[in-house]
């Protein structure tokens, strides 16, 4: 099963990872449903069955709706997961721990927002290629674990992946390319002041 995971994580990744921008209205509005979706679960936990479902699709379905027409506020969620995540993997590369984690994890997260709000449609390109290509070297690590990191089964049957340090230098080779190809692909419309194509 999780080469099957691996694999569909690879191609799903490699597809946002260079070619975000382009797709980025669709990746928030599963990012809005998957949200919706869990959030609707939590609300109905303690009926379960169909009618637990059905209100998780419902409000799954809001959450689309409303991240598809609020790009903007993606773009800042974007920039902030991104800051945030940079931020989670120093902190885990480094094994540093407690409270000066959690400061380095808000520093990142704020610091991704702002710089969200500056950058705008270059967030797009960046915080894509970077959550794409980390989502390429999860995938592979679930196909080859020890090779790029490790993975390991969570009390909730979830996977836990962590990079090596030949994970992360793949991560950051992958970026930075996803962010080229991205860049030259999408150049005029990222350079211009008019709103992003839809």
């Amino acid at each position: 099963m999780n080469i099957l995971i691996g694999l569909v994580s690879i191609v799903i990744g490699a597809v946002v990872c260079f070619s975000g921008y382009r797709i980025f209205r669709v990746v928030l509005m599963l990012v809005g449903f998957l949200l919706g979706f869990v959030l609707g679960m939590a609300i109905m936990s303690n009926s379960g069955g169909i009618g637990q479902l059905l209100v998780g699709v419902v409000v799954g379905l809001l959450g689309a709706g409303i991240f598809y027409a609020l790009y903007f506020v993606g773009i800042f969620l974007a920039g902030a997961f991104l800051g945030a995540g940079l931020a989670a993997m120093l902190v885990s590369l480094f094994n540093i721990g407690g409270g000066v984690a959690t400061i380095l994890v808000l520093v990142g997260l704020i610091g991704g927002a702002i710089l969200a709000l500056v950058l705008n449609k270059l967030m797009i390109v960046i915080s894509t290629a970077f959550s794409g290509a980390g989502t390429m070297v999860e995938g592979a690590v679930m196909i080859l674990p020890g090779v790029l990191g490790s993975a390991a089964a969570t009390l909730n049957t979830s996977l836990l992946v962590s990079f090596n340090a030949l994970g992360v230098i793949a991560w950051l080779a992958l970026s930075v390319a996803g962010v080229v190809v991205q860049y030259r692909n999408n150049k005029a419309d990222i350079e211009s002041n008019k709103p992003m194509k839809g």
